[in-house]
């Protein structure tokens, strides 16, 4: 629903209870998505770390 379909019909309390909904949904997605993204990245360090040290120590000790 528009806010200003609602303010027109009277129904003011409607409208920010509906608009503070609309923005708390917002924020909670934004933060599912970061969480993710933040999870990917971590991983993706370890191996990638996991990696570098494994070739490091493999290159020293097999000498």
């Amino acid at each position: 629903m528009l806010a200003r379909e609602l303010e027109v019909s009277g129904n003011r309390d409607m409208v920010v209870k509906e608009d503070v909904c609309d923005i708390v949904r917002g924020i909670k997605q934004a933060k599912n998505d970061i969480v993710k993204w933040m999870f990917i990245f971590w991983v993706a360090q370890f191996v990638a770390t996991a990696g570098m040290l494994f070739a490091f120590f493999n290159f020293y000790f097999k000498k």
